[in-house]
């Protein structure tokens, strides 16, 4: 009978374990499904992933993890996914939805990992509290990059990866080598990962020793040669956006403007896992025998630990100028800790942990994005996804395909501004100059800043580097004269090339005729030189002699004209024929 009665438990006992685990498994599931609603209603890409769509496309095609071709300059920052890009456009995929995909793939899977980690569940209930996924789903800012073709979703996963697998439950040799290999890709996907390296090694201390060696191991030699084949390649230990950005200054006013931007849309979120934490410690610390290294203590810890030394690090070169960023990343952390030290705190209350949790993704959901599409108003950051959803992106890619049909077959040489790498990138511009912040450009990259600007903007390759040195074709934008020609190095030339209207950097007959066989209208430079030595007799001498040094830049540099070029010296040395300076 006793063992009739024994075997009736057990039964009941597995079928109350599998009722709780379908439950779990269940709303994991719907919670990874509003995840992906979430995420592909705001989907978007922004125009910095198009520098890594150029190298990816550019790889597949078998020319080199370059920008443009033959030429090992690092100008993206996300290597591995880069990589990832150009794997799955030479397995037949579109490099953009890989992009789209992967992104929302990495965000729906920290929602399903956190709520398969759950372990509160209310007393007498089968269904669990997950409220770290919960918080996750609704946050809007995780959801917003889960798209925009940047790295920031992957390595947003690899950091929860990294702190998930160091508390393996298994062996924590195990659990070192996983964690190890975690922080290694992310350290593949942006060079910043390798600043959780240090602080996540903390929780492998004490009792947890043993696991050193292997995260050690598996963390530094992965990462160290990634760096020797990056350094073979490239030739440089850093990136060039490294540099281009000016990040071996520090700027940490900007940098806590940003990181304020970020704390007022998670502040419910941020404070109370503070408060929690707090809390935790000091019931810690009333208790005997308890050792610093045991239990919840020691992860809250090692997530706080992770998220001060990461957010320091992003705070010190000034944040970034697209709001939130570089920030998403510790938002899987902090949701550990939330739901860690509330579930700690409110252990006998789990109702009250999940209404707590309901409350502040509520919060986090319904307030507003501190800053707007107005680049001036707060501090040169914006919110990037607003910015693109002005029509701004329509436009760009009207004039690309306008741009590919007149220059497709030649080897055109262009200068790009800001927000228009999607245009070189749609366009398929054979050589390419981005002329804003030299992210692609070693020699303007490494050009020294008097005073700081908007972050990430600050440098500017000027007219003769454009012109004299890089021999570029045309400017697509009215900012060449903005920022790379304010002295009138060269005359204000347009042409229009089937449709987009181009400033000319210099004369070559033969683009001239390739893209005039197209239908673009170039003007008849010949006709305006003669018509401007006919003009030099009344032309102040200052002035007459900026033309002559302006078309010489332009024309004579590139074209042997003895005729014309005779002329205009003949002019100037004859004098001015009696007519008196302005």
């Amino acid at each position: 009978m006793n063992a009739d009665a024994s075997y009736s438990d057990k039964l009941a006992h597995e079928a109350r374990r599998d009722v709780r685990a379908w439950g779990k498994y269940s709303l994991a599931v719907v919670l990874g499904g509003l995840a992906l609603v979430h995420a592909a209603s705001l989907g978007w890409l922004c125009d910095d992933s198009f520098a890594s769509f150029r190298y990816a496309r550019n790889w597949a095609r078998g020319l080199g993890l370059v920008f443009n071709a033959h030429e090992r300059v690092e100008g993206i920052s996300n290597p591995l996914w880069t990589l990832l890009l150009g794997v799955a456009s030479r397995l037949g995929f579109d490099i953009e939805r890989a992009s789209i995909v992967l992104g929302i793939g990495a965000y729906v899977t920290c929602v399903v990992w956190l709520a398969l980690a759950c372990k509160t569940r209310p007393r007498g209930f089968t269904a669990f509290v997950p409220v770290g996924a919960l918080l996750c789903v609704a946050d809007p800012d995780w959801a917003t990059f889960a798209t925009g073709g940047l790295e920031t979703s992957a390595f947003s996963l690899g950091v929860l990866a990294s702190y998930l697998f160091a508390w393996f439950s298994g062996d924590v040799r195990i659990a070192g080598a996983l964690a190890g290999a975690c922080v290694a890709v992310t350290g593949m996907l942006r060079p910043d990962g390798g600043l959780l390296l240090v602080p996540l090694a903390l929780a492998f201390s004490a009792n947890r020793r043993r696991g050193l060696l292997p995260y050690l191991v598996s963390s530094v030699l992965p990462l160290g040669l990634f760096h020797l084949w990056r350094r073979h390649y490239y030739g440089a230990w850093l990136p060039n956006t490294y540099y281009a950005k000016s990040a071996f200054l520090s700027w940490w006013s900007q940098g806590l403007v940003y990181a304020e931007y970020f704390a007022i849309r998670h502040l419910l979120l941020i404070g109370l896992a503070l408060g929690a934490s707090v809390v935790v410690a000091l019931s810690v610390c009333r208790e005997r025998n308890v050792r610093p290294t045991d239990g919840v203590m020691h992860r809250l810890a090692v997530a706080w630990a992770m998220v001060l030394v990461y957010s320091l690090g992003v705070i010190r070169v000034g944040g970034d100028f697209m709001y939130a960023r570089m920030l998403v990343p510790v938002l899987p952390l902090l949701v550990v800790v939330f739901e860690l030290s509330l579930s700690r705190v409110l252990m006998a209350r789990p109702m009250v942990l999940a209404f707590v949790g309901l409350l502040t993704a509520s919060s986090t959901f319904a307030t507003p994005c501190p800053v707007d599409t107005d680049i001036v108003a707060h501090h040169g950051v914006v919110d990037e996804r607003a910015y693109y959803q002005l029509g701004f992106a329509h436009s760009v890619e009207r004039s690309a395909l306008q741009l590919r049909e007149c220059i497709q077959g030649y080897p055109a040489r262009a200068a790009i501004y800001g927000g228009e790498l999607r245009l070189a990138y749609r366009a398929d511009i054979p050589y390419v100059v981005e002329a804003h912040a030299g992210l692609m450009d070693p020699v303007v990259a490494h050009k020294r800043i008097g005073s700081r600007h908007r972050i990430g903007h600050e440098k500017s390759a000027d007219a003769h580097y454009l012109v004299m040195t890089k021999q570029v074709h045309f400017a697509t934008s009215p900012l060449y004269g903005i920022l790379s020609d304010k002295t009138g190095f060269i005359p204000d030339i347009h042409a229009d090339l089937c449709g987009v209207d181009v400033r000319l950097l210099h004369w070559d007959p033969a683009f001239v005729a390739f893209v005039r066989a197209r239908g673009a209208i170039v003007p008849d430079v010949t006709r305006w030189l003669d018509a401007l030595i006919l003009r030099l007799d009344v032309t102040p001498e200052s002035a007459a002699r900026a033309e002559w040094q302006a078309v010489w830049h332009f024309y004579f540099a590139y074209n042997r004209d003895p005729v014309r070029e005779a002329a205009f010296q003949a002019r100037l040395r004859r004098g001015l024929g009696g007519s008196t300076e302005n």
